[in-house]
C-alpha cells in the first residue's frame, strides 16, 4: 500500500476517534451541566440571585440588631457597675456612721 494512502488512513482514523471522543465528552458535560442547573435553578418564579440577596440583607439586619443589643447590654453592665460602686460606698458610709454612734442604753 502506498505510504500516502497509509498516512491518510491513519490521519482519518485519528480524526474519527477524536470526533467520537469529543461527542462522548460533550454528552457527559451536558449531563453534568444539567445536574448543576437542577441544583441552582429555582422551581418557582423568583431568581436565585435575588433570593440570596434578600437572605444576605436579612442576615445583615440581624447582625446590626445584634450589635445594637451588644451596645445596650454594655450600657446595662456599666449601669450595674456604677450602682454597685454607689451601694458599696453607701454601705461603707453607713458602717462608719454606725461605728461612731454610741449606744444610748
Amino acid at each position: 500500500m502506498d505510504p500516502i494512502v497509509q498516512a491518510a488512513l491513519i490521519s482519518g482514523g485519528f480524526g474519527l476517534a477524536t470526533i467520537a471522543v469529543s461527542q462522548v465528552m460533550q454528552r457527559r458535560h451536558g449531563r453534568h451541566l444539567n445536574q448543576i442547573r437542577d441544583q441552582v435553578q429555582n422551581s418557582h418564579e423568583t431568581n436565585l440571585r435575588d433570593d440570596v440577596d434578600r437572605v444576605l440583607a436579612g442576615v445583615q439586619t440581624l447582625v446590626e440588631g445584634q450589635r445594637q443589643h451588644s451596645r445596650e447590654i454594655a450600657g446595662l453592665r456599666e449601669d450595674l457597675r456604677v450602682e454597685r460602686q454607689e451601694r458599696a460606698a453607701g454601705d461603707a458610709r453607713l458602717d462608719d456612721h454606725l461605728r461612731t454612734q454610741r449606744p444610748t442604753c
